[in-house]
């Protein structure tokens, strides 16, 4: 398939998938900067490290449940590999909880030295989600847009949503808006826009106000009018 085509294509990876790259980068960098002797920023950066395994599990859990599904039933196998990373990335997380407990309860004399150990174990967790996330970007898309449409890719993608837990959404969406540009945000609004209830809209649009700048958030406002307006009336 050539990239035009593919550019074309429903990717149910793409959102989420920047949105889990930037909370990776987000925490690595966090946890190399943290003053281990400052209780409250421990705190804050020992609390979104542990949401961001929370998130991570629910997603290669939503994966398994849903897209890994869908391959193994029309290409038996297909979802092989790719089990078998999130086998290892589950046990993985829990290892890495295991850390930060660790670490929140370290004496002084240690923490440190915990902390530095934590640091570099979330950076081969971002090294390791990369080259995982690749994959799937490539082998299983290709394998997806092989075996369904792009209307089975929506409605599969809508079924694993309607599955997600509302703090998880929360989660979610505040990472996607900080990492996507805004022609993808538009485009995932939009998408939003057909199908979510408009007090449900609102609250997605003032989730994204909170983790955007206000240049971000203009520039946004500015391209969702340019959308609209090459809409066909």
């Amino acid at each position: 398939m050539t990239s035009a085509n593919a550019a074309a294509r429903h990717d149910l990876y793409r959102f989420i998938h920047k949105g889990l790259r930037a909370a990776l980068f987000d925490s690595v960098r966090a946890l190399g900067l943290l003053d281990a002797d400052d209780a409250g920023e421990r705190e804050r950066v020992l609390d979104r490290a542990e949401r961001l395994l929370a998130l991570l599990a629910a997603h290669v859990k939503h994966e398994d449940d849903f897209v890994h599904r869908a391959i193994e039933a029309r290409q038996p196998g297909g979802a092989q590999h790719t089990a078998g990373d999130h086998r290892e990335q589950f046990e993985t997380l829990q290892a890495l909880r295991a850390e930060i407990d660790a670490v929140r309860r370290a004496v002084p004399a240690e923490r440190q030295l915990r902390l530095h150990r934590l640091y570099r174990h979330f950076a081969l967790l971002a090294a390791e989600n990369l080259e995982h996330m690749n994959v799937e970007e490539t082998h299983n898309n290709e394998l997806l847009w092989s075996l369904y449409s792009d209307d089975e890719l929506d409605a599969l993608h809508d079924r694993l949503l309607a599955a997600s837990e509302p703090h998880m959404k929360v989660e979610a969406i505040g990472w996607i808006a900080e990492a996507l540009n805004p022609h993808e945000l538009a485009a995932l609004l939009g998408d939003m826009r057909r199908k979510l209830p408009a007090p449900a809209l609102a609250g997605v649009l003032g989730l994204m106000r909170e983790r955007l700048t206000p240049q971000r958030w203009t520039r946004l406002a500015q391209t969702l009018g340019e959308v609209a307006e090459a809409q066909p009336a």
